[in-house]
């Protein structure tokens, strides 16, 4: 599998771990059937990256990888001490909008680092969910909503966003 196939895969299992985990909260039987449409997705995803069709990112230099390295650092220290803030001034019900949303922004410079437009797209849909995700939460609606919202609809993003390169390049080479 190309480097680019495994970073797509690993977008498609933190996609995965979203569905997952978020779908607990819908009532039966939404909440099997979004659980299994997630893993199948996982799956297609899977077997289209398998298939070596992805369409390679540009090389990354050193640059780059610098980059790649302070965001997902910046994410991870956003991730934890937005959550810890949250649950200490008694907002614990937007912790999962906040933790979409540093996700969504930590694909900013990884759009920039890797010149991928999509990166910037996904990065827009995530934090548009989060921010929903956290309205819905400061108006009141269920956690079950706040989390089909930010967490499954987060999850349904990456998904699709994990196989968008290899979906594109076999659009393309087609006649």
């Amino acid at each position: 599998m190309s480097r680019d196939a495994t970073a797509g895969l690993a977008g498609a299992a933190f996609g995965l771990v979203f569905v997952l985990v978020n779908a607990g909260g819908l009532a039966s039987p939404f909440d099997l059937i979004v659980r299994v449409l997630g893993v199948v997705a996982f799956v297609a995803v899977f077997l289209l990256l398998r298939r070596g069709v992805a369409a390679p990112l540009p090389d990354a230099g050193p640059l780059a990888l610098r980059i790649y390295a302070a965001a997902v650092v910046g994410e991870l220290e956003a991730l934890f001490g937005g959550t810890l803030l949250l649950r200490t001034t008694g907002h614990e019900e937007l912790s999962l909008p906040w933790v979409v949303i540093v996700v969504g922004v930590h694909f900013v410079p990884l759009g920039w680092a890797f010149r991928a437009r999509f990166f910037h797209v996904l990065a827009g849909i995530l934090v548009a969910l989060g921010v929903a995700g956290g309205g819905l939460a400061l108006a009141g609606a269920g956690q079950a909503a706040v989390s089909f919202v930010s967490g499954v609809g987060a999850g349904a993003a990456l998904l699709a966003f994990s196989a968008l390169p290899s979906l594109v390049r076999v659009r393309t080479s087609q006649p």
